[in-house]
């Protein structure tokens, strides 16, 4: 039966919030698989396509254990991957973005740990009775005699949830730190290759962290009568919302690696002098695109990315970055 007192309406409408407004966000990554359907879209659209549908899952599912406690008992298994698994997705869009080198692979580990977890969850539960189930949910997490080790398993999503956090954020933060180290090299747009906004993704999920740490002081039932429990749907909703703009708007510039490589393993720098480069800049004014990246330039200059920025580097003393907007002042002047 659902419950409809005032308190479970406050939170069913809580969490129904963030499962709209993450619902539109996934519509509109449809809309951009479309829009760049042309092109060479990256894999990160239909990453955030597949986090917005895991979050929508796991926003439906919080409905359900309010309104719906039996419902949510058939769906818990799936709502625990859900809850994993947006988390991964989001790490994998940081770690497409800031991909340096094509032979970059996510460990499959990532994936798998989640569905480990999960599958034993969702195993465990054909051989626990369902009103031991509905009474885990129902009562709020009470611990049943003689299942106390399947009733930890099945309240360990907040833990769980904490510690994915903590690890995936310091995971995204230290990819963007190390491409915003090399990007120099091979970008010339500043604003589109820092992927800042990234590091407002990362420090919006360490702002729930506070949110979780009081789940556990409070206790379970009063946590979810709290304002904190609202704070926390604000947050990833700002973060949902942050994710698919800066995606739709294509704030981001991939760096595609075009070296190439003799049999013998040697990089080509044929066609590389300060004066061919120089009188390319000249005649071409390549500097003129504002999204300009090395791999623009390689086929015409006759190299590879790699040969272009150390030769930059080495023979100019400047990154790629400051090299093309120095062509840039010139230009303006």
């Amino acid at each position: 039966m659902i419950e409809t007192d005032s308190k479970n309406i406050l939170q069913i409408v809580g969490f129904a919030g963030p499962m709209i407004v993450t619902f539109f966000c996934c519509l509109l990554m449809f809309f951009a698989h479309k829009r760049d359907q042309g092109n060479k879209m990256p894999k990160a659209v239909l990453l955030a396509i597949a986090a917005f549908i895991c979050s929508v899952f796991f926003w439906l599912s919080m409905v359900f254990y309010v309104a719906l406690p039996t419902a949510f008992v058939f769906v818990q298994s799936f709502t625990y991957l859900s809850m994993l698994l947006t988390q991964v997705f989001i790490y994998h869009i940081a770690f497409v973005l800031t991909e340096t080198h094509t032979n970059e692979r996510i460990s499959f580990f990532h994936y798998l740990i989640p569905l480990v977890i999960t599958g034993t969850l969702f195993v465990w539960s054909f051989f626990v009775p369902f009103d031991i189930q509905l009474s885990i949910v129902s009562n709020r997490n009470v611990v049943s005699e003689g299942f106390e080790t399947y009733t930890a398993l099945f309240t360990s999503k907040p833990l769980v949830f904490l510690l994915y956090n903590i690890i995936y954020s310091f995971f995204c933060i230290f990819r963007i730190r190390r491409y915003r180290k090399s990007v120099v090299n091979y970008s010339a747009d500043e604003y589109h290759s820092s992927l800042r906004w990234l590091y407002v993704l990362c420090l919006l999920t360490l702002g729930t962290l506070p949110v979780t740490v009081l789940f556990f002081l409070l206790g379970n039932e009063a946590f979810m009568q709290s304002a904190s429990t609202f704070m926390s749907v604000i947050l990833t909703m700002l973060q949902d919302v942050i994710l698919c703009y800066n995606l739709f708007a294509i704030n981001y510039i991939i760096i595609s690696s075009n070296d190439e490589e003799t049999e013998s393993g040697i990089i080509k720098q044929s066609g590389l002098s300060k004066k061919a480069i120089e009188q390319y800049f000249r005649e071409n004014k390549p500097y003129l695109n504002p999204g300009l990246k090395i791999t623009d330039l390689v086929t015409d200059l006759g190299t590879n990315r790699t040969s272009l920025s150390g030769f930059i580097n080495r023979e100019y003393g400047v990154n790629f970055c400051n090299f093309v907007n120095s062509w840039r002042l010139t230009e303006y002047e």
